[in-house]
């Protein structure tokens, strides 16, 4: 009898122990299982990371060389430019006595153009200056006040040296004001024609020095402020002999900074 109850006592024991390390294994491999998932997600969510970080990255290194332009074209001491522009306006000739039949005056509308190189020197943060040759020409048509029957038109170019004041200068501000003065030359030619009879009633033409003054303000059409749109006001006036010569335009432009 207790033969039997120790080999019962025994292959109980060995039972339950056989069955405790079976039931342990597999806690074992579903924890193992839980730990293979949470490595995976771990991983997944570095790599999310790591991508957020090189984005940033990259759009700082974007802007840094945005910044970097700017600063090129709007902050250094000297900014050379090439200036295009196209104005409409109007030409006056006042009446003059040589010859006699400048005894009329003219007054006409039409367009002009002209181009400029200069250099731009940055002061201090809101003012700068610039200097600049200029080279402008116009061309104004209307009827002859004398004469119902006959044509006029009013041609002019020339060459200026200009200096200007910018103020607002620095990349705060999108708008920016300036305020010119010129000297230079004008040459003006006045020619009459009548639209049926003679080809030609007279034709006028001389040279003479001129001054000019100029109002207007540019704005940034560019992310890197090296293209400048310029909306402005120019008035350019001349004596040749004992008659004055002015042209006024209101011109539309556009500035390339290097």
């Amino acid at each position: 009898m207790k033969r039997f109850l120790f080999v019962f006592a025994t292959a109980f024991i060995v039972y339950t122990g056989s069955a405790m390390a079976v039931d342990a294994d597999a806690q074992l491999a579903d924890a193992n299982v839980r730990l293979a998932e949470a490595n995976e997600a771990l991983a997944r969510a570095n790599v999310a990371v790591s991508n957020a970080a090189s984005g940033q990255s990259g759009q700082s290194g974007t802007g840094d060389s945005i910044m970097a332009s700017r600063s090129k074209a709007e902050d250094m001491f000297i900014s050379p430019y090439l200036g295009l522009r196209l104005g409409v306006g109007a030409m006056w000739r006042d009446v003059g006595t040589t010859p006699a039949y400048l005894d009329i005056p003219a007054n006409h509308g039409g367009v002009a153009l002209g181009a400029s190189f200069g250099v731009r020197f940055r002061l201090i943060d809101e003012i700068a200056f610039r200097v600049e040759a200029d080279r402008y020409t116009g061309y104004f048509k209307g009827d002859y006040e004398a004469n119902w029957n006959d044509s006029q038109s009013q041609t002019t170019g020339g060459y200026m040296a200009n200096i200007y004041l910018d103020l607002f200068h620095s990349r705060e501000y999108e708008i920016k004001p300036y305020f010119g003065l010129g000297i230079g030359t004008m040459s003006y030619r006045e020619r009459v024609w009548r639209i049926w009879g003679s080809p030609n009633a007279y034709t006028y033409s001389v040279d003479g020095s001129a001054y000019g003054t100029y109002v207007g303000f540019v704005g940034n059409l560019s992310d890197t402020y090296s293209t400048l749109g310029d909306f402005g006001l120019r008035y350019i006036r001349t004596r040749i002999n004992d008659i004055h010569v002015s042209m006024t335009t209101v011109n539309f432009g556009i500035r390339f900074m290097f």
